[in-house]
């Protein structure tokens, strides 16, 4: 069985577009090596521990420790406000291909959203960084 013969038709909600896009970027900005993203994504869950517990701890602090962590088990990886860009040959396939995956649907959501154009990345064609093939998006009314 090879893969390249089939396609994948996969129907959502906007909402669960945008989600699928917030996702893939979670993942992709991991894979460049900016762990604070993962501080940042349960925001909420420190805000809600460090109340509980009587302190200030916020999210910075927590992406400080993942970061300590990471920086044992990954010591040659950058850290801080330091990553690597997504074509970095050290960046795997699989985060190249979440970013591969997020821009089509992200430059689709931002034509739906504001159909006159606007400013940003969300507005700016594709550019794709593995070898697979681009997937399609397009958003209609049911």
């Amino acid at each position: 069985m090879h893969t390249q013969e089939y396609k994948v038709k996969v129907e959502m909600t906007l909402e669960q577009a945008r989600f699928l896009v917030e996702a893939l970027d979670l993942y992709s900005r991991i894979g460049i090596g900016q762990f604070g993203e993962i501080a940042h994504h349960y925001e909420h869950l420190v805000k809600n521990a460090s109340e509980r517990a009587g302190t200030t701890i916020g999210a910075y602090d927590v992406g400080v420790q993942i970061e300590k962590a990471l920086r044992f088990l990954m010591p040659e990886a950058f850290f801080g406000s330091c990553s690597y860009g997504i074509s970095h040959p050290e960046v795997t396939k699989k985060a190249k291909l979440a970013f591969d995956m997020l821009q089509p649907i992200r430059y689709q959501l931002a034509w739906h959203r504001c159909p006159e154009g606007g400013v940003g990345c969300h507005f700016d064609a594709p550019f794709f960084y593995t070898d697979e093939k681009p997937i399609k998006v397009l958003i209609q009314r049911d």
